[in-house]
């Protein structure tokens, strides 16, 4: 699913604009086409990377990221990464007062023959019970980020003690890897590379200058909006289910009927 922002006038002479996901530019003018708006300007957008941030990227500049990313992925998987100072990570001023937790304790995880770190994975349909979260997941923030796995997928209610606890792990967190262990099932394996990508999307977030209420925020859109053009296919392909549902697996979404 790729993310748009796109401009219209109302009648009154203002301009306004939005944002929307969807896989073309096609698409976003046919849906803004049903909801009676007539858009001046559609283009992609692309999450900002560096910390003045980009309003989007071409295609090339897809390309050199790219190649970094697989630098990096190919650094992280030779070499151990040693700790960082959190004073380097966070402006001060950004990051939330830490309180005392005796399950975190330090950045640097212990590795056994047969783990490694995870790569980050593309979200898909995959469902796992909390109590595979607090099992497999020892962070706070890496648990609540998992509930967002799934595209479209209805995130449940989230306490506000389990809130707050992602909060003060939120930034330490992004400093650290994913460890697959040796004796995790496939599912859970995959789901770890799920969360090392939304992890990776947290950090140009952060790097931009957003909070770690508005990233939550940024999440919660992206699940709703992606719900949004989950039902809108199937309404479209009420007469053809093998055709929505075969939309719906391109798109990483929940095919019907799951």
């Amino acid at each position: 699913m790729r993310r748009w922002t796109y401009s219209y006038m109302t009648s009154d002479g203002l301009r306004h604009e939005g944002e929307m996901s969807a896989p073309s530019k096609d698409d976003v003018y046919s849906e803004l086409r049903k909801r009676g708006i007539r858009a001046i300007k559609v283009q992609e957008r692309i999450q900002p990377v560096v910390k003045r941030g980009f309003g989007g990227l071409r295609k090339r500049d897809w390309t050199v990221i790219a190649v970094l990313a697989a630098l990096m992925a190919a650094a992280v998987a030779l070499f151990a990464r040693g700790p960082r100072s959190r004073a380097d990570a966070v402006p001060p001023s950004a990051a939330p007062t830490p309180r005392h937790s005796s399950a975190i304790e330090s950045n640097i995880v212990e590795l056994k023959l047969g783990d490694r770190p995870a790569k980050a994975k593309a979200r898909r349909q995959i469902v796992v019970s909390d109590d595979d979260l607090a099992s497999f997941f020892p962070r706070p923030a890496e648990r609540f980020l998992a509930r967002f796995a799934s595209p479209g997928r209805p995130v449940a209610d989230i306490s506000p003690d389990e809130l707050r606890d992602a909060e003060e792990d939120f930034y330490d967190s992004l400093e650290s890897d994913i460890i697959i262990r040796e004796g995790d099932s496939r599912m859970i394996s995959e789901l770890k590379g799920i969360v090392a990508g939304i992890k990776d999307e947290a950090r140009m977030l952060q790097s931009s200058g957003r909070s770690f209420s508005e990233i939550v925020q940024w999440l919660r859109d992206r699940q709703r909006m992606e719900a949004d053009y989950r039902a809108h296919i199937i309404e479209r392909f009420a007469h053809d289910e093998a055709e929505a549902n075969r939309q719906l697996r391109t798109l990483g979404l929940a095919e019907t009927g799951e």
